[in-house]
């Protein structure tokens, strides 16, 4: 009879008092280095920042794409049970990835959910997160501190898919790992930047316990799930990628004002440097981006508290706009509604130049990035090495 030592632990809720000294300790140390904090914030994240006209000179990722790539990702996501944050730092990353390199569409699967992964152990650490909600893998404690879900490299590899032909993988993992280093030597290995979430979320707002014995509790918690509802919607509209994290933050204040008839501000402090005709129009892009998102993304978000709600009283809105309308006829899901009133199309249309279009690569270079650069004097560099069909790795020779 083989003998052997049996743990079991129990998890308890972690200590109200501990949590809230704990949070209040780090409000008091920040505050005398708000402003330090905030200008190396917002310099960091402009240094970062995707370039739209470089993103726009891709030769096959036209911005129609964009939505049906990042449903896929996000499914990947969701099946993956990443935390929150994790699938929009991954777009962050595939957006400054095609900055630099040309991505073909028989390889952007590949690239995507190798951000995600990448995403997955940057920001995937066990002390950035306070969220008494969730339960920590092995902890002793449920919260608040949770230990994020890294996906394995297996299931990713299956959530791409298989040949119709032989049933083989269409990604294998190493060609995931092969291409984790192409990415990071392509950033530089920088993937760490400051989140939308640092201007977005309030600093104890990532802590529902915080609210469980307040009156207020409920539009706490709608008020949280919109912020990242919104945050994650508006990565979808490609026009959104040249507003600095900050300014983007702004806009969702704006429209959460609207919505619940209060002023809602960052803990960070930062220029908003818009007029009232450019808030009004990224308003109206991240409305009607809701209004034309599919059903089923929609059924996941609908699953958080106060996000059906909102979009309810969204499409409420513009039935009675288009109904006393004299453009609408009948209700469209694509009108855009300006400040939850009568939809009105904006006054300013941002300047959007197009470049001319960068070439297509050699068809004979397998994967999207294999030898092909653009720089940021927007001119296509190809390594010399004529003839050459390289790995998803290769050796920069810029």
């Amino acid at each position: 009879m083989a003998l052997g030592l049996r743990v079991t632990a129990t998890q308890k809720e972690y200590p109200f008092e501990l949590s809230t000294n704990e949070l209040l300790a780090h409000k008091l140390f920040l505050q005398d280095y708000k402003e330090e904090i905030s200008q190396s914030m917002y310099d960091t994240a402009q240094i970062y920042k995707p370039d739209l006209n470089l993103i726009n000179q891709q030769p096959e990722l036209k911005p129609y794409l964009r939505t049906n790539l990042l449903e896929f990702l996000l499914k990947i996501s969701i099946k993956t049970k990443v935390t929150t944050g994790i699938f929009y730092q991954s777009v962050r990353i595939f957006d400054r990835y095609c900055s630099k390199r040309i991505v073909l569409k028989d390889q952007v699967q590949l690239v995507l959910v190798t951000c995600l992964w990448l995403s997955a152990k940057t920001y995937g650490g066990c002390n950035h997160i306070i969220n008494n909600t969730n339960v920590p893998t092995g902890g002793r404690f449920q919260g608040p501190n949770p230990r994020s879900r890294i996906p394995r490299l297996s299931e990713l590899a299956q959530l791409c898919g298989k040949n119709s032909y032989d049933h083989s993988l269409i990604f294998d993992e190493n060609m995931i790992i092969q291409m984790e280093r192409h990415i990071l030597n392509t950033l530089n290995w920088d993937v760490c930047e400051p989140q939308l979430n640092n201007w977005l979320m309030n600093f104890y707002e990532n802590n529902y316990i915080q609210f469980e014995n307040l009156p207020e509790f409920k539009t706490k918690c709608d008020i949280i799930n919109l912020k990242k509802f919104l945050a994650e919607i508006s990565i979808f509209e490609q026009k959104l990628i040249k507003l600095h994290p900050s300014q983007l933050s702004y806009i969702i204040f704006q429209i959460l004002g609207d919505y619940f008839h209060e002023t809602f501000e960052s803990d960070l402090l930062f220029p908003i440097n818009m007029s009232t005709d450019q808030i009004s129009y990224y308003k109206n892009l991240i409305l009607d981006k809701i209004l034309t998102t599919s059903d089923s993304i929609l059924n996941h978000y609908f699953q958080q508290q106060g996000i059906r709600q909102f979009y309810n009283n969204l499409l409420t809105l513009l039935i009675r706009s288009d109904s006393s309308s004299t453009i609408y006829k009948t209700p469209s899901k694509s009108s855009s509604i300006s400040s939850f009133s009568i939809a009105t199309p904006p006054s300013y249309s941002p300047n959007f130049t197009k470049k001319p279009m960068l070439p297509t690569p050699p068809t004979s270079r397998r994967g999207s990035p294999a030898g092909v650069f653009i720089d940021h004097n927007n001119k296509l560099k190809i390594m010399n090495n004529p003839g050459f069909s390289p790995p998803l790795t290769p050796v920069d020779q810029l």
